[in-house]
């Protein structure tokens, strides 16, 4: 049998909407970290990183690109992830960075005109706005809320395909 919950038609949109975290600081794991090209030809990693918060699972995603205005990111992502030592030796890639742990402050991000003259919407976001380590943790504006605890492993889908039609 086929169970599902009976919603009428604003109820069924309102649950369609994508939960967003409240800005402040998270504990992280990443699930997927792939190397690419950005649009303006930099190598770069995309990172799908997972926070749970009060029981729910929320995915981040964010770019740790190789340009010199952008290497303070990847430095702070290095240090809050336990890979400080890679970053200076010139070693870090995308395989290091996958089921890392660390902190991050994030940030949102409010629904944006497409660019494509369509007159469609990009939703509301999540963005991260720095990774944390230790010391730079105290400085931040935002209250810390807590997430994934240490000892808990992220949960890891075994197929994620983001370009599914549905």
């Amino acid at each position: 049998m086929f169970n599902y919950e009976v919603l009428n038609e604003q109820d069924s949109l309102k649950a369609r909407e994508f939960q967003l975290l409240k800005e402040g600081i998270y504990d992280f794991a990443v699930l997927e970290a792939k190397l690419a090209m950005s649009q303006a030809g930099n190598h770069m990693i995309k990172l799908k990183i997972q926070i749970i918060h009060e029981g729910q699972d929320f995915n981040v995603f964010d770019n740790l690109i190789a340009t010199t205005n952008m290497t303070w990111k990847t430095k702070h992502f290095c240090d809050t992830t336990g890979l400080e030592e890679e970053y200076l030796s010139g070693k870090f890639n995308q395989d290091l960075a996958l089921r890392r742990r660390g902190k991050c402050m994030i940030g949102y991000v409010g629904a944006t005109p497409k660019n494509d003259g369509s007159g469609g919407m990009w939703k509301a976001k999540n963005e991260v706005l720095d990774y944390l380590s230790t010391e730079s943790k105290a400085s931040n504006p935002f209250a810390p809320p807590v997430a994934i605890p240490a000892t808990q492993p992220p949960v890891v889908d075994e197929f994620i395909d983001d370009d599914l039609p549905f």
